[in-house]
This record gives structure tokens, sequence and C-alpha cells, in this order.
């Protein structure tokens, strides 16, 4: 059964705490400031948090995450568990 309670009002993407729907609408602002550059590439975060997971999975192909129903590995773990409910019918 999914927890998921706090939904955005313009992707729908669903959230278990108030706190990290906060965090995620702050990402459809435009206007928001990027104070964390990317040294390998052009891009620019507004989270230090961002720009260290960035670097790791992108720049540096970490794949922490593997699925325990197939060979199919991820950088996050959210990706995992959503791999896991659309392809192989698991819970979360």
């Amino acid at each position: 059964q999914d927890q998921r309670k706090f939904e955005c009002d313009i992707c729908h993407a669903t959230f278990n705490r108030r706190y990290n729907l906060g965090t995620h609408i702050k990402t459809h602002d435009k206007n928001r400031r990027k104070d964390f550059p990317c040294h390998l590439c052009q891009k620019f975060f507004d989270r230090k948090h961002d720009l260290t997971r960035h670097i790791s999975t992108v720049h540096n192909g970490e794949r922490a995450y593997a699925c325990s129903e197939c060979p199919s590995t991820f950088s996050r773990k959210d990706a995992m568990v959503r791999h896991r409910m659309q392809k192989h019918n698991a819970t979360a």
C-alpha cells in the first residue's frame, strides 16, 4: 500500500512528507537560484546534495540500486522502486 499523501498540483508527483513536496515544488520555479555548478559540464543545481548526486550518477556512473527481480540497476532508489512496481507488479 502506497503511503504517499502529498501531491504536487503542477506535475502530480507524490511524496511521503510535506517537506519533500515543498522542496519538490521549488523545482518548478524557473527563477530559483542555482548556486552549485558542476565543473564537469554546464549544469547548475540549487542544492549541494543534487550536485553531488549528479556527479556520482552522471559522471561517475554509479548505479547502487539493483532490482531483486531482474538484472536492472539504478542510480536512485526511487527509480528502482518505480521500476519494480511497473515491471514486476511489486509493492512499495
